[in-house]
């Protein structure tokens, strides 16, 4: 039996609420149990944002720094959560596109609405197999290492202090059992010790 966590809103409650940013929301009668209602009328039934009933577990949304922009979602995000992830910001195509050549100015302004807003921050990712800038994967072995720690420490240190929690190796292992290194990561020809350097 699924049972409903004391003082959270259901559901059917919430996700009008996230979709409308909005304190209360209207939802038909007989969904909202309202005692007395006619079944198809409409009643308004105040949400308590999720922030409010968070207590001390973090409520995390991944967002693009350009959907910032938006008035409406900007709201909803401060209003609701209280932890914040890049979506794809932070992936070494966008941070570093060229061989040392970083650009953080779009991880800047997801760091900077977190921090006025009170959010904790998730930096996401620094080495991965995917997103990664098309100059990587074709790198000799050393070249490869060197670059993955340049990229791990350069990055750290450029919002050291800001970022509460890195992921710092995404998806190193292959789907499925056995456990083996991904076939599809340029990362794998480091052996498994690439995973303990980059931390």
């Amino acid at each position: 039996m699924n049972r409903q966590p004391r003082g959270l809103p259901s559901l059917h409650l919430v996700v009008p609420l996230i979709l409308s940013g909005l304190a209360g929301c209207i939802v038909p009668a007989h969904d909202a149990g309202a005692p007395g209602a006619a079944p198809g009328k409409a009643v308004t039934v105040e949400v308590p944002l999720l922030r409010s009933v968070a207590g001390a577990r973090r409520i995390g949304a991944a967002v693009e720094a350009q959907r910032l922009h938006e008035p409406a979602l900007a709201k909803v995000l401060a209003a609701n959560f209280n932890s914040l992830t890049p979506e794809n910001d932070m992936k070494w195509v966008n941070v570093e596109p060229g061989p040392g050549q970083f650009s953080f100015q779009r991880g800047d302004a997801l760091v900077a609405f977190a921090e006025q807003n009170g959010m904790r921050f998730r930096g996401h990712t620094l080495v991965w197999h995917t997103q990664l800038a098309p100059w990587v994967a074709g790198l000799p072995r050393e070249a490869l290492h060197a670059a993955m720690i340049r990229h791990v420490t350069n990055v750290v240190e450029h919002w050291k202090g800001r970022v509460s929690q890195w992921d710092v190796v995404n998806e190193a292992f292959a789907d499925g059992p056995g456990g083996q290194l991904r076939a599809d990561s340029p990362f794998t020809a480091l052996g498994a010790t690439f995973i303990e350097d980059a931390f």
